[in-house]
């Protein structure tokens, strides 16, 4: 509820009518959200993140289990060291046509070394 909570990652796709967005708790965790305003889907749209690790899908909208079409990453992604959207890392993933996906953190890499994200561990059923 405070606008430290919150950080753009992109505001600006009008092209492809896409928003993408940072949700923190007071501990730091974040969330990464990417919203699809249109009917495409978007097979490989690259997203700016934080932190270099595996990313968990925790939430599509467009799974079966919501009456979708089931395009989605497969639980998740791993991040690459290309820095995108002022971040110093980058996923790529399939974007649903008019789906929000929202991504967690669940496995940091350190020093090229996994590392088990504890804080709050993932209790979301991964879609």
């Amino acid at each position: 509820c405070s606008y430290e909570g919150f950080q753009w990652i992109d505001c600006s796709d009008n092209q492809n009518s896409v928003v993408s967005f940072l949700r923190k708790d007071k501990s730091g965790n974040a969330v990464v959200v990417i919203c699809n305003f249109t009917p495409v889907l978007h097979s490989n749209y690259r997203i700016g993140v934080p932190k270099k690790g595996f990313y968990s899908e925790i939430f599509n909208s467009d799974a079966t289990v919501y009456g979708g079409s089931g395009a989605g990453n497969y639980g998740g992604k791993h991040s690459e060291n290309w820095g995108y959207h002022n971040m110093p890392f980058s996923i790529d993933v399939c974007l649903p046509s008019l789906g929000t996906l929202v991504f967690k953190l669940t496995k940091e890499e350190v020093d090229g070394q996994p590392v088990e994200v504890t804080a709050d561990e993932v209790k979301e059923k991964t879609v």
